[in-house]
């Protein structure tokens, strides 16, 4: 076997691990997706009453966003990445995994493929989408467009995602760091 890359045995490999692990990566989707999605339900029923009457504080009532994301994150990262290797932790198995034929690269390749695109990139999906529907139903309980008064001043005019939208971006740039460090 040559320890050049090859792209066919490449594909095939991710092909072949999707096989066993594809399905705890699926359970973790649908855990975390539960998660987030009962943490928000939580927080907005516990607060509905007061949405419904004071909309001008919605900004307080979801300060647990970016908590809630890095933690969240680094725990499903972590799953991903421990049920990838947990393979490698079992000598019976960890022998078939070693002698597979492929090159080091190839193997290196598709463990970064899973563990970093495909995790990282879903979990940011998945938030970013049930965030999306649940600052998309807050937002019909205040009004869209509001004025304000800037630092100089002025009387500006406002969206009112501007400022919900933001967070996860620094959030984001935080994630890798955390990642990374681990």
């Amino acid at each position: 076997m040559s320890d050049l890359f090859n792209t066919t045995r490449f594909f095939a490999l991710i092909r072949r691990q999707w096989v066993g692990f594809g399905r705890i990566y699926l359970m973790s989707i649908g855990v975390i997706a539960g998660v987030i999605f009962c943490f928000y339900a939580f927080n907005v029923g516990t607060n509905y009453d007061h949405l419904q009457h004071d909309f001008a504080n919605v900004y307080s009532i979801l300060n647990f966003r970016s908590p809630l994301f890095c933690v969240l994150g680094l725990f499903f990262v972590t799953v991903i990445s421990s049920s990838y290797f947990a393979d490698l932790g079992r000598k019976t198995k960890a022998i078939f995994e070693l002698m597979i034929p492929a090159s080091q690269l190839e193997k290196f390749l598709v463990a970064i493929f899973y563990t970093v695109i495909i995790g990282i990139s879903s979990y940011l999906l998945i938030y970013y989408l049930i965030d999306l529907a649940f600052i998309s139903y807050l937002r019909g309980f205040g009004p869209s467009i509001r004025t304000e008064v800037n630092e100089l001043g002025e009387q500006v005019t406002v969206e009112f995602w501007q400022y919900f939208l933001p967070w996860i971006i620094r959030a984001a740039r935080i994630m890798p760091v955390f990642y990374l460090s681990y």
